[in-house]
Parts: C-alpha cells; structure tokens; sequence
C-alpha cells in the first residue's frame, strides 16, 4: 500500500483540520463515492488520480481539488516536480 505524505501550508492547519471533519462525517458518503470513482478503496487509481480530478466536472471533485491547492499547495492539474517515487522496500504485508 502507498503512502502519500504532503505539507500543509502555513496558516492552513485548523482548515485541514475541518476539511477532515467534514469528510469524515456530513460528506463521508460523498468521500466514499469519490473513493469508489477513482478507485481508490483498492489503491489501484492512485497512480493518476490527479490529473482526472482536475479534469472532472463533479461537484465535489472540483472542491476536492481546491481544497488540496489551498491545504497542500498542491495544483491537481500540475505534474508534481521531479521524479516519481519507487517502492524499495516491502515487508509484504
């Protein structure tokens, strides 16, 4: 299972904080449908999630990604810079 690890940009701790609380409760279906569009809840649409939720027409995908641009700094419709990171270690589990 990946990993993704992204900074929250400064000033925006307590916004993150409340985007989680709403995905977790008021939008959790919301975010469960988001998960089964992508893929997500197997892993397999994490490797190009980005470019197709910037290119979505769904409501909550587009707030999806302007919240990830506000929070993380992070422009869905950008390639992230430098090279994508490679599994060298598997425990298996």
């Amino acid at each position: 299972m990946g990993v993704v690890v992204a900074p929250i940009v400064e000033g925006q701790l307590e916004v993150w904080k409340e985007w989680c609380t709403e995905l977790m409760g008021p939008r959790a279906e919301e975010m469960k449908d988001f998960n089964r569009r992508y893929g997500l809840t197997q892993g397999p649409g994490a490797g190009d999630l980005m470019p197709k939720i910037a290119a979505s027409d769904n409501e909550f995908d587009r707030g999806f990604t302007s919240n990830i641009l506000k929070v993380h700094g992070m422009d869905a419709s950008q390639p992230p810079p430098g090279p994508m990171p490679e599994l060298y270690f598997d425990t298996g589990s």
